[in-house]
């Protein structure tokens, strides 16, 4: 199910398992039967998920997140030398901000092997707080988490470019309620349904989806409206117009340990070297 539900196909998840298509289809139905459930909608363009095949499929992501987690632990068990450090991230972070990152740790400590798992907000919040990962990348840490900032993100509205709110420099968000409204489902929409209600507007929700490019498609379709953090916004902006909100709407990442756990060496240093980067950054700015 998780590799399906990556994929939109039954046939694109068989090559990514490395197993038949009939094999993963007859998979697929005998959970159906032992579940009482339909999971899947099989349309002639691949499939979709039903709203019970996407609760399974978030289950899926959360298990395999641990299988992961149970697989660090068997090699430090059979004293592994290597250690393993597992993150969780968000997708915009893990594209935009983790990669230099990342570098920058490798050289740092090159004995420490990192594995990335990439999820939506809740998944990587509840990944952490099951023992999943080790350190995670979040948005607004909860007070049993202890963070380290990594990054300012702006919330901006985007729009088809011949809309006619796009000739404006910035957009109250109560200009998009008479809109209709694609809802961004990776983990953005509790913040972007709390900027609607302080503005006192209700936003038209007309579609809800987690794929950014298949958000941006649409609005470039005249299908609706969003709001997206900036980071998830692709560099290729064609047929979009992007606007600051008004007023700024920012979503705040940062990376987290558990804050009652004991985190690993290597989470604390990845920790230490996030802090370290922003005050060079600030400090460059100030000059």
């Amino acid at each position: 199910m998780h590799a399906v539900a990556l994929t939109g196909s039954v046939t694109r998840a068989a090559e990514q398992l490395l197993m038949t298509q009939p094999a993963v289809s007859h998979a697929i139905r005998g959970l159906e039967r032992e579940l009482g459930v339909s999971l899947l909608v099989r349309r002639a363009d691949g499939v979709s998920l039903t709203s019970v095949g996407a609760a399974v499929a978030e289950r899926a992501s959360i298990i395999m997140a641990q299988l992961e987690g149970l697989r660090a632990d068997a090699a430090a068990a059979a004293e592994q030398h290597a250690t393993t450090l597992r993150i969780g991230v968000l997708p915009s972070a893990n594209a935009r901000v983790m990669p230099a990152l990342l570098r920058a740790f490798g050289e740092a400590h090159p004995d420490v092997r990192v594995r990335v798992l990439e999820g939506s907000d809740a998944e990587v919040l509840d990944w952490l707080r099951t023992g999943a990962v080790d350190v995670a990348v979040v948005a607004e840490a909860p007070d049993d988490l202890l963070a380290a900032p990594l990054a300012v993100d702006e919330l901006l509205a985007v729009l088809p470019v011949d809309h006619p709110l796009a000739a404006q420099g910035a957009v109250p968000i109560a200009d998009l309620g008479a809109e209709p409204f694609i809802m961004p489902a990776g983990g953005c929409a509790p913040l972007i349904s709390a900027l609607a209600r302080a503005a006192g507007v209700r936003l038209r929700r007309h579609y809800e989806v987690r794929d950014t490019a298949s958000i941006t498609a649409m609005v470039r379709e005249r299908l609706g409206v969003t709001i997206m953090p900036e980071l998830s916004i692709p560099d290729d902006r064609s047929g979009l117009r992007v606007l600051s909100l008004q007023p700024p709407a920012l979503r705040r990442l940062s990376l987290a340990v558990l804050q009652d756990a004991e985190p690993l060496p290597a989470a604390m240093a990845l920790m230490s070297l996030t802090q370290v980067r922003s005050a060079v950054g600030a400090d460059h700015h100030a000059l």
